[in-house]
Formats: C-alpha cells, structure tokens, sequence
C-alpha cells in the first residue's frame, strides 16, 4: 500500500509515509480510514511524509477534498492538532501551497519542513524518536 500509517499515542502522533504512485481515490480513502484503527484520536498531531511519492499527478481537485477530509476530522470533535509535512522538492512544495489555502477554515498550525529532524523539533520530541521514524519509513 503505497500511504502507510503509523500511530504513536504516547507522542500523540500519526505518521503518514507516502511511497510510489497512490491513485487520488486511494488517498481520500486511505485516510478516511485512519478512523476505524482503535489507536487514532483526531487529536493527534499528523507528520506527513511524502518524499518517497510520485505526486507528479496530483490535481487541484483531490487536494481540495483531502483539505475538506482534513476538515471534517478537525472539526469533529474541537482537535487543534499540528500538521508537518516533510518536503524535498518543489512539487510537493507547490501542491502543498494549495493544501494550505483550502485548510485556512479550520484553526490548524501547519509546517512544511525540509527534514524529519526539523519536523520533530516543530513537534517538541526527543531526538531519540527519530529512530522511530527512520524504522517506520524503511517498513
């Protein structure tokens, strides 16, 4: 599955490692169905990490709706949470500016970072769960 999630309650965090090439239907459920794992609360701040992806396909459209499924899961129950994005390229930057704009209705604190390190720093964790993130990327 090229969008893999990795919850970690004790840091109130969810990891979501994008690699290859995931259809725009598949994204939108890939995460709508991040609220049927027993671990996630809305709460919980998201690192999205998308540097392995093939987004080159990416529209507006799809964007949108992952800003409105964002959205929903914020508004849901009052969660404020944090949302960092990993990014090493322009394209990622570019559809990233997009997401941004749609999700200005919601009260969210979102980064876009160049590094995993920088995105934990953000987040306020110990550079010990690094080696978390590292291991859960090579899955």
């Amino acid at each position: 599955m090229p969008i893999t999630f990795h919850l970690r309650p004790e840091a109130k965090l969810v990891i979501s490692v994008h690699t290859g090439k995931t259809p725009d239907d598949e994204l939108i459920a890939s995460y709508k169905s991040l609220h049927e794992n027993n671990m996630f609360e809305t709460s919980m701040n998201r690192l999205m990490d998308p540097r392995q992806a093939d987004i080159t396909q990416r529209g507006k459209d799809v964007i949108r709706q992952f800003a409105e499924l964002m959205q929903d899961q914020f508004k849901e129950n009052g969660a404020n949470p944090k949302v960092a994005v990993v990014a090493t390229r322009e394209s990622i930057f570019d559809l990233l500016r997009i997401f941004i704009v749609f999700m200005e209705v919601v009260p969210v604190d979102i980064a876009v970072f160049h590094s995993v390190e920088e995105t934990l720093a953000w987040f306020g964790l110990p550079e010990s769960f690094m080696e978390d993130i590292n291991k859960d990327t090579r899955q």
